[in-house]
């Protein structure tokens, strides 16, 4: 019964590390899209297009692909 108990606190721990991994996974990519979508807006800003506030990031890029051709 201790092994068990001594098992399943284990099995507890690595999931709680693979969950804060996934957590840590999960913020690095948002932070990532974050700085893309500065990007974009900075270069919609450039090319002065019109955007609304609540566009998302892929109407944001049609306008600037839209732009470019």
């Amino acid at each position: 019964l201790l092994q068990e108990h001594e098992k399943l606190k284990i099995e507890h721990q690595k999931r709680k590390e693979n969950e804060e991994k996934a957590k840590e996974k999960v913020n690095n990519s948002s932070n990532k899209l974050t700085e893309i979508e500065k990007k974009i807006n900075a270069c919609l800003r450039k090319f002065q297009i019109k955007i609304n506030e609540n566009d998302s990031l892929e109407t944001k890029l049609d306008k600037l692909q839209t732009k470019n051709h």
